[in-house]
């Protein structure tokens, strides 16, 4: 009993990370949406506008990998 009890436990506190990260993952995407916003507005350089677009691929980077460790979780979950 103390098992199936533990196991439940550990369910919940799996999904409530799942959640949480998933939280996150939306505010990384609203963030890149607005760094996209700025991008498209600017008036820089091409210098500039190429570090800019570096940076905001970077950060792409980061959501595709957070989508990546969400799903996998996920997937252990159930």
């Amino acid at each position: 009993m103390l098992q199936v009890e533990y196991g439940k436990e550990q369910l919940m506190v799996m999904q409530f990370e799942l959640e949480t990260q998933e939280e996150e993952l939306i505010e990384l995407k609203d963030q890149y949406f607005k760094m996209r916003k700025v991008l498209n507005r600017s008036n820089t350089s091409m210098k500039e506008h190429h570090e800019f677009q570096d940076y905001i691929d970077s950060f792409e980077f980061q959501i595709n990998s957070k989508i990546i460790e969400i799903n996998i979780e996920r997937e252990e979950l159930w």
